[in-house]
């Protein structure tokens, strides 16, 4: 994997197979060993994990420190590990707090759009190319703050238009299948 470059290693989908295999584990014992999950205190873990990350991801961007390919699999693991610690503290009713967040709307906003944010986030400065937003100058908060306008507005869009109609569909399609 040592040889693949930049956003391909970001967006190949066997990269993020342990983000997957972990949450499929956890899914799996919540579902099939509750107590077993329930007797195993992941907040240390989470504690631990979450640390790493934000150790991580100051070190990756205010030190410029080289982002080589082994500091970004560190970086999505412990991420992972973290993310994995949350969910399971949150099943367990400890992080009634962290839930009410959550629930707050815009973070449930941001949620429900959060597979658009993925997609577009990458290309949108690639609209800016020929404009004085260009990915190609300097960083400055204000490309950062157009690119985060813009792939808000697309965002949007592609939910009311593509992926809401999408998923009305997919009762319609359970109940058709289910009558075969």
């Amino acid at each position: 994997m040592t040889h693949l470059q930049g956003i391909s290693l970001y967006v190949l989908p066997f990269i993020h197979l342990v983000a997957l295999g972990l949450g499929a584990l956890l899914a799996y014992f919540h579902d099939r060993h509750t107590e077993l999950l329930q007797s195993i205190n992941l907040h240390l873990l989470g504690v631990y994990t979450c640390m790493v990350t934000i150790f991580l991801l100051i070190s990756l961007t205010f030190f410029s420190v080289k982002i080589d390919n082994s500091a970004r699999y560190f970086l999505f693991l412990f991420a992972n590990l973290s993310t994995i610690a949350i969910i399971h503290e949150m099943w367990a009713g400890r992080l009634r707090n962290f839930v009410n967040l959550m629930e707050f709307y815009p973070v449930r906003v941001i949620g429900k759009t959060s597979y658009g944010i993925y997609l577009y986030h990458n290309l949108v400065p690639e609209f800016f190319i020929r404009s004085p937003f260009s990915p190609s100058l300097p960083p400055s908060y204000v490309n950062v703050l157009v690119y985060l306008i813009t792939t808000a507005i697309i965002t949007v869009l592609s939910w009311k238009l593509i992926e809401k109609p999408c998923n009305l569909l997919k009762n319609s399609a359970t109940n058709f299948v289910l009558r075969i």
